[in-house]
């Protein structure tokens, strides 16, 4: 999956540098952490399902978490353009 392989990624570049926006730059380790504990957070929210979760954000490092995240809360992904 997207996610099995982002995290082989994370463990073998853990500190370079996967994400760089305007606001934020991220490492490997950092971006698998993060997302890590917010999709920790969406399952405490909304538990586990099938229905797609919508993801509102600018275009950021912080939109690639999100995505992330909610893949590895093994929801469906809908990106809402702002």
């Amino acid at each position: 999956t997207i996610i099995d392989r982002f995290e082989v990624q994370a463990e073998r570049r853990g500190e370079h540098l996967a994400l760089v926006g305007p606001t934020a730059a991220l490492t490997f380790a950092e971006v698998d952490d993060q997302a890590g504990r917010a999709a920790g957070s969406l399952l405490g929210l909304v538990g586990s399902g099938s229905e797609p979760v919508a993801l509102l954000f600018d275009h950021d490092v912080h939109l690639v978490v999100a995505i992330l995240a909610t893949m590895k809360a093994g929801r469906p992904v809908v990106v809402l353009d702002p």
